[in-house]
């Protein structure tokens, strides 16, 4: 069962003062980075990795996986 992050995410996405007037949390400016808010989301392993923690980085990097993620509200990596 997957889950739609915007159903479980309490909080609301605001416009912000980025010094050049207020930016919208819209994806464009959040994947350019005119949105200060936002972060990538970093993966560490031990060294390369292996067994089902490869599988996993494999399968959402995989274009069936970035499909997921966008629909249910994150945004591709």
């Amino acid at each position: 069962m997957r889950t739609d992050a915007r159903e479980i995410w309490p909080y609301k996405a605001v416009d912000i003062d980025a010094r050049n007037g207020m930016v919208e949390p819209t994806s464009g400016n959040i994947l350019t980075g005119k949105y200060p808010l936002a972060r990538p989301l970093h993966l560490y392993t031990d060294g390369q990795p292996t067994g089902l923690a490869a599988d996993f980085i494999e399968y959402i990097l995989s274009e069936e996986g970035t499909i997921i993620i966008d629909d249910v509200g994150y945004f591709p990596v």
